[in-house]
């Protein structure tokens, strides 16, 4: 790293008590991000949604939902992994922005 620049590094407070990331995949091609955020208020108000699109502005089907808590994040998959968003059954798991799988 450059002189001025340090790595990124999570500080000890940031990590459980900050939200969770959800993975949503099967949504369908025509969903927007408030039908999704929307869907997951009950289980997990205040949350933030967000659709993955192609360039073109389609819907790639998949897309992530950040949650308050560790504890909203256990619910939302609990309550809605398998439930019928739009005439389509969701899979919902944990997930992160980075492309990786954990």
């Amino acid at each position: 790293y450059p002189k001025d620049r340090k790595p990124n590094t999570p500080s000890s407070s940031s990590s459980s008590s900050s939200g969770a990331t959800l993975f949503v995949a099967n949504l369908p091609f025509d969903c927007e991000a408030r039908d999704l955020r929307d869907f997951f208020d009950d289980v997990a108000p205040g949350c933030q949604a967000s659709v993955v699109r192609y360039d073109d502005g389609k819907s790639k089907g998949y897309g992530f939902v950040n949650v308050n808590s560790e504890e909203e994040a256990r619910r939302a998959i609990d309550e809605l992994d398998g439930a019928d968003f739009q005439g389509r059954p969701l899979a919902v798991r944990e997930g992160n922005r980075s492309g990786r799988r954990n």
